[in-house]
């Protein structure tokens, strides 16, 4: 559709929406497939846990920063994994 219809597309992002990581895993493989789709932005997926254990005070920002940079570290991988 993106060929079709915009020619000066240079590539499409895939969007996290909030999703598990291991759906995003999932879509990962077939956006891959894709030579269109260059990357990931998945901003909640990362920090919405972590940032809502930290606003409720069970967190400090040591452990807020982990689990993000866990998290993150995670999906990198799963995208490199997906080919």
């Amino acid at each position: 559709m993106i060929g079709r219809h915009d020619p000066h597309c240079r590539g499409v992002l895939l969007l996290g929406l909030d999703a598990p990581e291991d759906v995003l895993a999932a879509a990962f493989a077939q956006a891959k497939r894709q030579r269109i789709c260059k990357g990931f932005a998945i901003g909640r997926t990362i920090f919405a846990a972590p940032a809502l254990a930290w606003m409720r005070g069970e967190i400090d920002n040591e452990e807020a920063v982990r689990r993000m940079a866990a998290s993150y570290g995670r999906l990198i991988a799963a995208w490199e994994a997906a080919g």
